[in-house]
């Protein structure tokens, strides 16, 4: 109940609420599973508010670097954010390449086969840090992946293409086959009087 009362005050962008809501008595006396999801959820909520620093905090504080899967992207998403946060030059650079190879490892980990929605989640922030940072060359056999794997017809895994072909400036799609056109609206279908 705690998990499902911290996710829907995250939807309804009561980011604050659902921190106070994680730190709560309650929410510390739930079953190890359900009490580590709350600290990952109260991360992405700092995340969300731009409090990064106290995310990074609550990251480390928590110990969430020993814990894998969404845990461990949310590493890569916190040095994403403080890199872009921080000033140009040197630290802005170096925290988005740790991203960058953090996503790439992960990408390289998990594959298109294993558990598509986190490789195209992993592969494609991968890439496009890679370009952002003009690198190209270490996302490379990560990129030829993704644009061989054919997308799911998911909202998010065609966003993930659409990022993939801005990334490596594709001229055009490649090979994948057209989505299924969506229906039309039922006002759209039934007359009007």
């Amino acid at each position: 109940m705690t998990l499902e009362r911290m996710k829907a005050l995250m939807t309804d962008g009561e980011l604050l609420a659902a921190v106070d809501h994680a730190r709560s008595h309650a929410a510390l006396r739930c079953a190890p599973a359900e009490l580590l999801a709350i600290r990952i959820e109260e991360v992405i909520a700092l995340a969300r508010m731009a409090s990064l620093e106290e995310a990074r905090e609550r990251y480390d504080a928590y110990g969430l670097a020993a814990e894998g899967g969404l845990a461990r992207s949310l590493r890569a998403r916190l040095l994403k954010d403080l890199g872009f946060a921080a000033p140009e030059g040197a630290e802005r650079g170096r925290l988005l390449r740790e991203s960058r190879d953090l996503y790439l490892a992960m990408a390289a980990e998990t594959g298109p086969d294993a558990d598509r929605t986190q490789f195209e989640y992993n592969a494609v922030n991968a890439l496009t840090l890679s370009r952002l940072l003009d690198d190209l060359a270490p996302a490379a056999e990560v990129a030829r992946r993704l644009g061989e794997t054919e997308p799911a017809e998911t909202y998010w895994s065609l966003a993930t293409r659409a990022e993939y072909l801005i990334a490596v400036d594709a001229p055009s799609p490649p090979r994948w086959p057209a989505p299924r056109p969506l229906p039309a609206p039922a006002s759209a279908r039934a007359p009007r009087r």
